[in-house]
C-alpha cells in the first residue's frame, strides 16, 4: 500500500519552512521580499505526487552516501559491499535504498522538525531542522549498528528570483580546487583553482559561466563538481530582489550543480514554469564522493563513532 505524504511547517516573522516526509524534501524556504510579496528560494512541484516520481532528487535529505560511487562497491574491513548501479557504471546517492525514498517520522519539538528514519542496515538517521532569525539550520546525525559507509548531505535547488533558470545570479566560492571527472562523473583529479571558467573566489554571474566551453563539460555538460571549501561557505545572490543566500557547513567540500540536466523530465513548478536545463543552483556540502574508495578521507562510521554535520542557510535581503 502507498503510504501517505504528510507536510510540517515552521514559521517565524521573516521566513517560512515546509517539508515534506518522503525523502525528508524542503517544499518551502520563503520570505517576503521588499515589494511584500512572499518568494519561495527553492524550486517547487506544482503538484505533490510529483515527488515520488521525481528523478532529481529534488531538495531531498541524500544518504546513506551522497554523490558516485564509481562501479557501486567498496571494501569496509575486507567485505565487498555492494549497491545497485543507477548512473551508468556508478551508484548514485545509494540508488534505490537511498534516503530520498524513505518516509521519514516528522515530529515537531519546540521551534523545530525532527525527521527520522531507519535504514536496512540498522542505521538509524536523525534530521533537525531549526528555523530561526537567520534562516535555517539542519543538523544531521546518522547512528549507525555496524561499520558503514556515509556521506550525507541536502540536495536543495535554490532560485532566488523566480526566473525559468539561474542566469542572473551571483556565484562566490572561497576555494583554493576542485575535482575534475573521468568519462563516468568520478572525481579523479585536483584541479588548482587560477582564474579559470571554475575560479568563484570572486563573485561571478552564472550567465556568464553558462555560455562558456569547456572540455569537462562534455562529459557533465556544465558545472557539476566539488569544490574544496576553504572558509566552509558558498554565497549565491541575486539583485532584482536583493536576495543573498549564505551556505556554510563544516564538511570540507561542496558539490555546485548548475542543473545541467533538470530540463530532461517533464515537469511543472509551482509557479507555473516548466522545469528546464539550468532552473535551480544545487549546493551540496559533503565529503568528496567515492573517497572510501580513493582513501582521501575516512567516511566508515560505526556505534561507537557515529556521523554528524551541519547545513546552515543564512538568508538576506535588502
Amino acid at each position: 500500500m502507498t503510504k501517505q505524504l504528510k507536510t510540517m511547517t515552521l514559521e517565524n516573522e521573516r521566513f517560512r519552512f515546509e517539508i515534506l516526509n518522503y525523502g525528508a524534501r524542503i517544499l518551502e524556504l520563503s520570505i517576503v521580499t521588499e515589494d511584500k510579496i512572499r518568494r519561495n528560494l527553492v524550486l517547487e512541484y506544482s503538484q505533490i505526487e510529483s515527488y515520488r516520481t521525481d528523478p532529481f532528487y529534488l531538495n531531498a535529505m541524500i544518504g546513506p552516501f551522497a554523490g558516485r560511487i564509481a562501479n557501486g562497491t567498496y571494501a569496509i574491513n575486507g567485505k565487498v559491499v555492494y549497491h545497485e548501479l543507477n548512473d551508468g557504471t556508478n551508484s548514485l546517492h545509494a540508488g534505490v535504498n537511498g534516503l530520498h525514498h524513505h518516509y521519514f517520522e516528522l515530529t515537531r519539538v519546540n521551534e523545530c522538525v525532527v525527521a527520522t528514519t531507519t535504514d536496512n542496515d540498522g542505521t538509524q538517521y536523525v534530521i533537525t531542522y531549526l528555523l530561526d532569525e537567520r534562516g535555517l539550520l539542519i543538523n544531521m546525525e546518522a547512528i549507525p549498528q555496524k561499520p558503514v559507509h556515509l556521506n550525507l548531505t541536502q540536495h536543495t535547488y535554490f532560485n532566488l528570483n523566480g526566473d525559468s533558470t539561474i542566469r542572473e545570479h551571483h556565484l562566490k566560492i572561497a576555494s583554493d580546487c576542485l575535482y575534475f571527472v573521468d568519462e563516468h562523473s568520478i572525481p579523479v583529479r585536483k584541479h588548482d583553482i587560477s582564474a579559470d571558467i571554475f575560479d568563484f573566489n570572486h563573485a561571478k554571474s552564472l550567465g556568464m559561466v553558462l555560455n562558456q566551453k569547456h572540455p569537462q563539460f562534455e562529459i557533465t555538460k556544465n558545472i557539476d563538481h566539488p569544490y574544496h571549501l576553504i572558509e566552509g561557505k558558498v554565497v549565491l545572490s541575486e539583485l532584482k530582489y536583493g536576495i543573498t543566500l549564505i551556505v556554510e557547513s563544516d564538511a570540507p567540500y561542496a558539490i555546485i550543480y548548475l542543473g545541467n540536466h533538470l530540463g530532461d523530465a517533464e515537469q511543472t513548478l509551482s509557479n507555473g514554469r516548466m522545469l528546464r536545463d539550468y532552473a535551480g543552483i544545487a549546493i551540496e556540502p559533503q565529503t568528496l564522493p567515492n573517497a572510501i574508495n580513493t582513501g582521501e578521507t575516512n567516511t566508515v562510521y560505526d556505534k561507537d563513532h557515529h556521523f554528524k554535520r551541519w547545513i546552515r542557510y543564512t538568508i538576506r535581503r535588502r
